[in-house]
């Protein structure tokens, strides 16, 4: 009993131990409308350039043109996974959920 105990503690102390980020903009609306039509007016304009180069003609380019457009793609693929505000679980955390909520109902 007191192993079990002791678990819920550290599982609990554990997972509260998330750490925030608090910013002073986040409390101003203007802020936060101004910062959100800029990057969306910047993830317009990526897109763009995205399908730009889709409906490019390659087969003209040089080996390190096709190179340097590839490293552009990424870049703005990754820029655009990162400005993405989702919320993702592990599966870790997923379980932990679940067998939390059958033990304890």
């Amino acid at each position: 009993m007191k192993k079990i105990t002791i678990y819920l503690v550290a599982l609990i102390l554990v997972l509260g131990a998330f750490p925030t980020k608090t910013d002073a903009k986040l409390f101003k609306k203007d802020a936060v409308k101004n910062e959100s039509t800029i990057e969306s007016a910047k993830l317009n304009a990526m897109f763009a350039r995205l399908n730009a180069i889709k409906d490019m003609d390659k087969s003209a380019m040089s080996s390190s043109e096709r190179k340097a457009l590839r490293m552009e793609v990424r870049g703005m693929r990754s820029e655009i996974r990162a400005n993405n505000n989702g919320v993702y679980l592990s599966i870790g955390a997923i379980l932990i959920v679940v067998l939390l909520l059958i033990i304890l109902l």
